[in-house]
């Protein structure tokens, strides 16, 4: 568990303390907590991602796609990505995505990473990346089932180019009340 250093984040004595996340302009959560002698913080897990099975995934279009490392590319436009299965639980969770490549295409993202099928997480506009990161807070809601990830040009929208994910971190964000007379 990694602390991410926000401890004692409650406002005044008898005040409440709110801290807002907006998710997608439309999901909020709402954190509320009034002082009560005990300290706040925001842990995270990170989930072990190198277990992650990546394989090809063809929307439309010629691709040239390999798993290892997960690479999409194409001169033409085209919607293809590796995919691989996982579970997420309802939560907050953080993704950290590491990229490498040239895209190009129509749209905010002609690249990207999804939830497969789902909603996309991360828009990877047009242009050079050596070892970019992208990174965005997302709450899976309870109705929500996540199956598979999903990376590579186009979803929702299509890409060309060369897109390769150098890195992944993904991480499960709480918020947990630590008593003073334990620490």
């Amino acid at each position: 568990m990694e602390e991410l250093g926000i401890t004692n984040i409650l406002i005044s004595d008898g005040a409440p303390f709110y801290l807002d996340y907006q998710f997608d302009g439309i999901n909020t959560v709402d954190l509320r907590e009034t002082r009560d002698g005990n300290d706040w913080t925001i842990v995270s897990h990170t989930l072990d991602t190198s277990a992650l099975q990546w394989t090809p995934w063809k929307g439309s279009g010629p691709a040239k796609i390999t798993t290892d490392p997960p690479r999409v590319s194409s001169d033409v436009l085209v919607d293809a990505a590796v995919i691989a299965p996982i579970t997420l639980e309802p939560g907050i969770y953080r993704f950290e995505l590491e990229v490498s490549g040239d895209v190009d295409g129509p749209g905010d993202g002609p690249g990207g990473f999804s939830l497969h099928g789902k909603r996309k997480l991360l828009w990877i506009p047009a242009g050079h990346y050596e070892h970019e990161l992208f990174s965005r807070l997302v709450h899976i809601g309870p109705e929500e089932s996540v199956d598979y990830l999903s990376f590579g040009l186009g979803g929702w929208e299509t890409g060309r180019g060369v897109l390769q994910m150098d890195g992944l971190t993904i991480k499960r964000i709480e918020y947990k009340r630590i008593d003073r007379e334990q620490r």
